[in-house]
């Protein structure tokens, strides 16, 4: 039985070192930013401009803002794009069930069977997705018509 390695590339085990990295290190520059402007600025105006910067610079570290500015490194895009639009269908079931808790009708049991039927099909197309990345993806569309003419 052959294992099949999990383990990503060092280039890409490096970068998301530095991913998780990045946002505290972004927050402590601005601490050192606002204390040194508090301790080696003697202009009011000069100290308020870079404790204010420093500040930004905090908040784009809390906020875990400076992620954006990397490349992004998923490949499974639409895989992802499903199983967010699961996360919203598991809302809608819920909210279904609950409409049908609290008057149990055949438009609501209705209601709940389609949401429940729509889930169905959205696993199946997340088993059809899994582990393709986009670019194999995009092969298989180019391909698929390829396949019909034959």
């Amino acid at each position: 039985m052959s294992t099949v390695s999990m383990a990503p590339a060092s280039s890409s085990r490096r970068l998301r070192r530095w991913r998780r990295r990045l946002d505290p290190c972004v927050s402590v520059l601005g601490i050192l930013v606002i204390l040194g402007a508090v301790l080696f600025s003697q202009e009011l105006r000069t100290q308020i401009l870079v404790t204010t910067c420093g500040i930004v610079l905090m908040e784009v570290g809390v906020w875990r803002l400076a992620q954006r500015l990397l490349p992004s490194e998923r490949q499974y895009n639409a895989l992802r794009a499903e199983v967010d639009r699961f996360l919203q269908l598991v809302r809608h079931l819920n909210t279904a069930a609950l409409a049908r808790k609290a008057h149990d009708a055949p438009e609501t049991r209705q209601a709940f069977a389609q949401v429940y039927q729509e889930m169905q099909q959205a696993v199946a197309r997340m088993a059809t997705l899994a582990g393709k990345t986009d670019a194999e993806l995009a092969a298989e569309k180019v391909q698929e018509p390829l396949r019909r003419a034959v």
